[in-house]
């Protein structure tokens, strides 16, 4: 394990970054600053080294534009409707900053944050950060710790939450996944576990529908081309202009580690395989003309994949979505895993 200086923040946080190697030649950086996943070197079996995801290694650029690229996002991820939740008889409102929503927790989020290094091993690092009772509008005095390990070619991430009042938790990670590609990932393809998508509305909401994929351009329970999405006449995807959806994972029982999906690069004999006891995962397809690079020739459709393994959009406020509550007194354990290996026609 090797310390880095990343740099400082806008109000002189020091921030150091930590790189993680195996004998495989892999290399994994991970910063403080948002307990976030900044790059992640894979050797491909032409002997190659190519980056897997894709985030800025500049820390001030990452601050000034609030970025979440590879950062741990909480502490509820995703989309609240109508940026307010009721719990326990209390009604919580918060600073609307996606439309009429709140998205992603605010201002004062998980990933904005410069979070303390608990510990430390040759294959780990665990961040540490402890959110007072409503600093962050969320009720409860919470502590989160996030641990990142690299094993041969796989990285876990494990999150753990203690609270002392009720609160809700959903936690994920952020990383725009790309497989090597620089220009675009147009050509990878995607599988993934879900029989079930929930459905939402124009606003990115959840309706509170539980649909089958069967039949529907949402089915993707065998490998299809990201490219090949573009092409759906089902408004649900047309309007976003692509995949901003979330997928339940099928688990025979929830908190079980289950397959959630993977994403397969041909060019390089790649794919990227994900796990995770969540019950569900944001898929998120990044176009380009959300990404402000003037310098950027690429004229690919889409510049990274996200697969935000999480608890449901606006399970706060859909009762009948998994709970994502958690108790005061106890305790929530959380695990994604993402493993790249080569990937074969056979597979």
């Amino acid at each position: 394990m090797e310390k880095i200086k990343a740099g400082t923040l806008l109000d002189g946080t020091k921030v150091t970054n930590y790189v993680l190697t195996n004998s495989l030649g892999d290399r994994v950086v991970l910063s403080e600053y948002g307990a976030r996943l900044v790059s992640w070197e894979i050797v491909t079996p032409a002997g190659d080294t190519e980056n897997m995801v894709s985030c800025p290694e500049d820390l001030s650029s990452i601050e000034k534009s609030g970025q979440v690229r590879g950062a741990t996002v909480g502490p509820v991820a995703n989309r609240i409707g109508e940026a307010s939740f009721r719990l326990d008889d209390k009604y919580y409102m918060f600073n609307k900053n996606n439309g009429n929503n709140l998205l992603h927790s605010g201002d004062a989020a998980l990933h904005t944050i410069c979070w303390q290094t608990k510990k430390t091993s040759d294959d780990s690092v665990t961040f540490y950060h402890e959110v007072k009772d409503k600093a962050d509008k969320f009720p409860g005095h919470r502590k989160f710790s996030v641990t990142y390990s690299l094993d041969q070619r796989s990285l876990s991430i494990h999150y753990h939450v203690e609270t002392d009042q009720d609160t809700p938790v959903a936690l994920t990670n952020h990383a725009f996944f790309t497989l090597g590609e620089e220009d675009n990932v147009d050509a990878l393809e995607l599988e993934l576990n879900a029989s079930y998508f929930t459905p939402v509305d124009d606003a990115l909401i959840p309706t509170g529908e539980v649909l089958k994929v069967e039949g529907s351009d949402f089915d993707f329970r065998t490998p299809r081309v990201l490219n090949t999405v573009k092409e759906s006449e089902d408004p649900r995807i047309k309007n976003v202009g692509g995949l901003d959806h979330n997928f339940i994972v099928d688990q025979e029982e929830r908190g079980e580690v289950a397959i959630v999906g993977r994403v397969i690069n041909h060019r390089n004999s790649l794919q990227l395989a994900c796990f995770s006891s969540e019950p569900g995962v944001q898929v998120y397809m990044e176009p380009y003309t959300k990404v402000e690079d003037k310098n950027s020739a690429a004229t690919g459709l889409y510049r990274a994949i996200c697969l935000e393994t999480q608890h449901f959009p606006d399970a706060v406020n859909i009762p009948h979505f998994p709970s994502p509550i958690l108790r005061a007194g106890q305790s929530l354990d959380s695990y994604t895993y993402y493993s790249i290996s080569p990937y074969s026609q056979e597979d």
